[in-house]
């Protein structure tokens, strides 16, 4: 690998596994116009003068945003296969994926791994062993936890892609709740999603209080009786026993 300066119009930008967040290219070009470019991006030539870009999206957009002519790129090589690695594992290591995102990530990664270390695609690996040997492998690579990357992944692997889009960024993108929907049978689970992101959404009917006792009406005057009598003084206590038992007419005529 190597690091040279390429234009930022001659990279390439193949389809992404993480759309681009508009919000987070403007930080960066914030942080990128104050304090320049702190790491390259990543970028793999495949023939002649054709650049794709392999990891650094967000920072490719915000250099361009920023009108840069040009940016420090790190020359990746190897196959297409690692190209993809590469980006997956950038991605990996970062912490804005969602639950979502990180098991499409990792299931895609156990594809391309399988393809390189055995030339079979995962079907034809489940049962041989190397399922864990990938686990292991990816949390070397990445720094999650292989008991991570087999949960990430089987929640891609038993989730239907239609229900994955529908979870992909709301508030029902978390692991606890993937969980529960790769239980649900496939067909189900679009259905599923559809109808607990509506319970979400729907406003909870305000209650009203419950309709007061005799019990508790009787409490609230004890109580304010109480309060009285304690900021009552003296003289003010013992004229109050006087009358107490008076009819209240008869205490003021």
């Amino acid at each position: 690998m190597q690091i040279e300066r390429v234009q930022t119009d001659a990279v390439e930008t193949p389809t992404r596994l993480r759309a681009i967040d508009p919000v987070r290219v403007k930080a960066l070009a914030d942080s990128m116009g104050a304090i320049g470019l702190r790491q390259p991006i990543t970028v793999w030539s495949q023939a002649g003068d054709q650049l794709d870009l392999v990891a650094g999206a967000h920072r490719l957009e915000a250099a361009r945003l920023l009108n840069w002519d040009w940016i420090d790129a790190i020359f990746l090589d190897g196959s297409d296969i690692d190209r993809q690695l590469w980006e997956i594992d950038e991605n990996l290591m970062r912490s804005e994926l969602t639950a979502t995102q990180q098991a499409e990530h990792l299931a895609k990664r156990k594809e391309l791994w399988a393809m390189r270390n055995t030339g079979a695609d995962c079907a034809s690996i489940q049962g041989r062993g190397q399922p864990k040997q990938f686990a292991a492998d990816t949390s070397v690579a990445t720094g999650v936890s292989k008991a991570t990357v087999n949960r990430a992944t089987s929640r891609a692997e038993h989730i239907c892609a239609d229900a994955r889009d529908i979870v992909r960024g709301t508030r029902l993108d978390t692991g606890i709740f993937l969980d529960k929907l790769k239980a649900v049978a496939p067909e189900f689970q679009t259905a599923f999603v559809k109808e607990h992101l509506e319970k979400m959404e729907k406003p909870k009917p305000r209650r009203a209080a419950d309709p007061e006792n005799d019990l508790e009406v009787k409490e609230k005057q004890v109580a304010a009786l109480m309060a009285a009598w304690n900021r009552a003084g003296k003289d003010a206590r013992e004229e109050f026993m006087t009358r107490v038992d008076q009819p209240i007419m008869e205490a003021y005529v």
